[in-house]
């Protein structure tokens, strides 16, 4: 299954005060504001909000139930709210649907070159970087990271080449800058806060963990690279240390309950992946990281040129 990320957005028109349209779109949402104007639309649509999800038709459906009370008509996207209470509506059903909720399943998610993953985070969830184990024996994750506000994004992206992605940890080239800054081509739509960038290898699993919840006792959801991963932690509400920089994704300070502990203690026993040959090959063997950085185009292809 190939995963590709989407836009829900909110539009509004002075030609239509009081009004707001929000849907989602597998380009980027000005390309759908530009279609929408027609003879009947005496002025351009303005896109309001954007975000980036793995479940768009899914988001839309909840952000639409969210604001049926001010539904125009079940034909059209259309609702007389102000922008602000679309917003968070659309915020609210990412929330639902990108969130860890969203993504337990019984096998591991398989991320191949190309796929592109976004994860909606609450503060306090936590995340285990699982080890390629060549052997039967077992290894304790090579990183904890955390997740330290509500409405944080994790992005996971799989890659062919590992000179295409690097960790800002592990000190690569290109290892602190933001692979897509901007989510429009006229770059004036800044993306979110960078706090936190950093690569997996083939083989390697992301575990996500959340334990503050009552049934079941921990909510986990696990993420399974078979090529090269690019991970990248953005916030629009950046929390602060005390000299003022924003926190970092592997910044860990929470103490894990007993049930997360024992998850844990599990994962280190979990079989091994089932690679292809030539992705066990580049697990095992040594490669160079950030030395062919990316355009935004590479990792966000909808902001790449198109025909009309």
């Amino acid at each position: 299954m190939a995963y590709r990320a989407g836009f829900v957005y909110v539009l509004s028109n002075p030609a239509m005060p009081g009004l707001v349209k929000v849907g989602y779109t597998d380009l980027l949402p000005e390309n759908r504001a530009r279609k929408l104007r027609s003879t009947g639309v005496p002025l351009h649509f303005t896109v309001e909000h954007r975000m980036l999800t793995s479940h768009p038709q899914a988001v839309e459906r909840a952000a639409h139930r969210i604001l049926r009370g001010v539904r125009v008509s079940e034909q059209r996207e259309f609702f007389a709210t102000e922008v602000p209470v679309a917003v968070n509506a659309v915020r609210q059903a990412v929330a639902e649907q990108d969130g860890i909720e969203g993504w337990q399943t019984d096998e591991p998610v398989r991320l191949d070159h190309g796929d592109r993953i976004a994860l909606s985070l609450r503060a306090g969830q936590m995340f285990a970087v699982l080890p390629y184990r060549p052997t039967s024996e077992t290894q304790p994750p090579l990183d904890l990271w955390q997740a330290h506000g509500d409405g944080d994004v994790l992005e996971l992206m799989a890659e062919g080449d590992p000179r295409s992605v690097s960790g800002f940890s592990l000190m690569d080239p290109d290892g602190d800058e933001d692979p897509v800054p901007y989510l429009n081509r006229e770059e004036d739509a800044v993306n979110g806060w960078l706090i936190g960038k950093e690569r997996l290898d083939p083989g390697q699993r992301l575990l996500w963990l959340d334990g503050q919840c009552n049934k079941p006792a921990t909510l986990i959801g696990w993420f399974e690279f078979h090529a090269f991963g690019q991970v990248v932690c953005r916030t629009w509400n950046p929390q602060l240390t005390d000299e003022g920089w924003p926190v970092l994704l592997n910044q860990f300070d929470i103490e894990p309950t007993p049930t997360m502990a024992a998850v844990l203690h599990g994962s280190c026993r979990l079989p091994r992946p089932e690679l292809s040959e030539s992705a066990r090959v580049q697990a095992l063997g040594s490669a160079e990281y950030g030395t062919r950085p990316q355009t935004a185009a590479h990792w966000l292809t909808q902001l790449q040129s198109r025909g009309r």
